[in-house]
């Protein structure tokens, strides 16, 4: 299924659950060159279904089914897509009375966190996976996944990865984006998972946003990576509880 979003369309799916209870209404968000297929990211998202609650998977601009090129993709675009996708969940898909939660990983950790605080009025808590919180400052400073800029001097693109570039906008909407202030607003539970052997985000960067998390809760992954590749099972319980506690859901062996 597609939105729209500023004319660009952008491609989501939802699992419905229908069992006998209501529990929340989730909303899965992909990192920075990432897609809905990933593996990890379905293992969460059947988890959340699996335990009770219905779960909107979405593509964010320039990635995966979505609208825009990846190329021309910045954070201010995610931000948007973000709350024009928790306007259409409440319209058209939420039950009555349900809890909303945000769930994104790395750069969509990041942009969870941001929209919760943009949106404190209607989301109920967020689980920020391997959140990408240094993306702004090493704008700031210039550096982006490894690759070294002058960052008052910003070139016209730059790569992503092997094959895609990624425009200077890019750096130039990162560089005007302080998280702390704005995140520190959001009053909501928070949830963050990290791996301590993650290789892109230190988990050093979650350990520090707990000192402006009002309401947060850190659980480090002991030896797991940026993509939880080696214990992914431990990150789906370990979000599956905390929903529980959240929202009252039955946890599942």
């Amino acid at each position: 299924m597609y939105i729209t979003d500023d004319g660009t369309d952008l491609y989501f799916d939802i699992s419905a659950y229908e069992g006998d209870k209501t529990g929340p209404f989730v909303m899965v968000i992909h990192g920075f060159t990432g897609h809905c297929e990933e593996p990890f990211l379905q293992q969460i998202r059947s988890a959340f279904h699996e335990a009770g609650a219905d779960v909107m998977i979405a593509e964010l601009y320039g990635h995966g089914r979505s609208g825009g090129a990846f190329r021309n993709h910045t954070l201010y675009r995610w931000f948007s897509n973000l709350i024009r996708l928790i306007d259409e969940a409440k319209e058209h898909w939420m039950k009555p009375g349900q809890k909303l939660i945000l769930c994104g990983h790395s750069q969509g950790g990041l942009s969870v966190l941001m929209a919760a605080a943009m949106k404190k009025d209607v989301v109920n808590g967020v689980i920020a996976l391997a959140p990408a919180l240094n993306i702004p400052e090493d704008a700031r400073s210039g550096t982006l996944l490894g690759y070294a800029f002058n960052p008052d001097h910003i070139p016209d693109e730059l790569p992503a990865n092997e094959t895609d570039m990624l425009s200077g906008n890019y750096i130039r909407v990162a560089q005007t984006i302080f998280p702390e202030p704005v995140i520190r607003t959001y009053p909501g539970p928070v949830l963050v998972i990290h791996g301590t052997a993650d290789e892109s985000v230190p988990y050093q960067v979650s350990e520090q946003a707990m000192d402006y998390l009002s309401n947060g809760m850190l659980e480090l992954i002991d030896g797991d990576t940026h993509c939880f590749d080696r214990y992914p099972d431990n990150v789906c319980q370990t979000a599956v509880r905390w929903l529980n506690m959240v929202c009252g859901m039955e946890e599942t062996e």
